[in-house]
């Protein structure tokens, strides 16, 4: 055969098409993305499916959402103990019904800042809710940010919400533009905003204040979400640290030699009311939670609330806090507060 005929070159193209098939199949698949949600008609078959509750709100139904995201990481430290074959976990929330934000912030949390230890060891997935003002506020509310999809959506401008932001230590521009956005669509003045600088700033640093904990499933981070809506600003925000309970308990047996731990409400009490004391001996009243507390006290917070471990403090209409105890524990700790927009701008 010579080597310019139609012959040869047709028979050098097949050669080489074999050769090319060969070598691809020897080749190692590639990883796939673990922060991938998927849709419901694909093959779950080999994965552990956890379904959330329909009202999937840690706002308006702790114990429950509480009681899901324990079952996920339960699910989760059991198998590395045991080390057993890496499985993925799919999480369904096409039957969700009614959605906070701050259930898809302690979400992303789990998918993306699980420790390496677990996380290597896990490929998460998921679909998306089925009733679509649901989906409509999962899909504004930044949530693809964080996690990838092989499905289209067609999103519409945001206009009254600052998306999902994180961090692992103090960001002020993150502050300065929540600051900016609460300017801009709203038409507060700047000088009227110091307690919310405050309040984000001491929240953030709380978050690197607790970080380390050799037995915390978690990385350092923090999530925060705002919301404008029926004159208020509504925030929402997440330390998944070592928790109140746990830091205050902490502190008090070392400065106390108090052995025995209290209920977890006691500890978030504790730290509302200033009652333990910092390295320096001095009282951190007016700072951290005592500030809220004292906000709160002045009217300037509404329907604050707070859940680390199991303990969950909520403020009623009378400025007293309702104290309760959750059945299994929240790790990290996550506050919820409004703010009268008319009473931010002095009316």
């Amino acid at each position: 055969m010579r080597i310019n005929s139609s012959g040869y070159r047709l028979w050098k193209k097949r050669r080489d098409q074999k050769i090319l098939k060969s070598k691809s199949k020897r080749r190692p698949k590639k990883k796939k993305s673990t922060n991938v949600l998927i849709t419901p008609r694909e093959n779950i078959s080999a994965l552990i499916p956890f379904e959330a509750p329909r009202n999937f709100s840690f706002k308006n139904n702790d114990e429950e959402t509480i009681n899901f995201f324990n079952m996920v990481l339960n699910y989760v430290k059991l198998n590395i103990k045991k080390r057993k074959k890496k499985k993925g976990i799919f999480v369904d929330i096409s039957n969700v019904e009614n959605l906070t934000i701050d259930s898809l912030m302690y979400l992303i949390a789990v998918i993306k800042n699980l420790k390496n230890i677990y996380r290597n060891n896990y490929k998460f997935s998921g679909n998306f809710p089925s009733e679509k003002e649901v989906r409509e506020l999962l899909l504004e509310s930044g949530f693809l940010n964080y996690v990838k999809t092989n499905v289209e959506f067609e999103l519409k401008p945001i206009s009254n919400n600052i998306q999902i932001r994180s961090g692992t230590n103090v960001d002020t521009d993150v502050v300065k533009d929540i600051l900016d956005f609460i300017i801009e669509n709203v038409g507060i003045a700047k000088n009227r905003l110091g307690i919310i600088y405050d309040m984000l700033i001491e929240l953030m640093s709380n978050t690197k204040n607790h970080a380390y904990n050799s037995e915390n499933i978690f990385l350092n981070s923090w999530y925060i979400f705002l919301e404008i809506k029926d004159g208020k600003l509504k925030f929402s925000f997440l330390d998944i640290g070592d928790g109140i309970p746990n830091t205050v308990h902490k502190t008090l047996s070392e400065k106390l030699k108090i052995g025995e731990k209290k209920n977890d409400s006691y500890y978030i009490l504790s730290a509302l009311n200033g009652e333990f004391r910092t390295s320096t001996n001095i009282k951190n009243r007016g700072k951290g939670l005592p500030g809220m507390d004292e906000y709160c006290k002045n009217e300037q917070l509404e329907k604050f609330k707070v859940i680390s471990g199991k303990g969950i403090i909520e403020l009623n209409d009378e400025l007293k806090y309702n104290v309760r105890e959750a059945e299994n524990e929240l790790i990290g700790t996550l506050y919820y507060w409004e703010n009268d927009i008319s009473k931010l701008k002095g009316e």
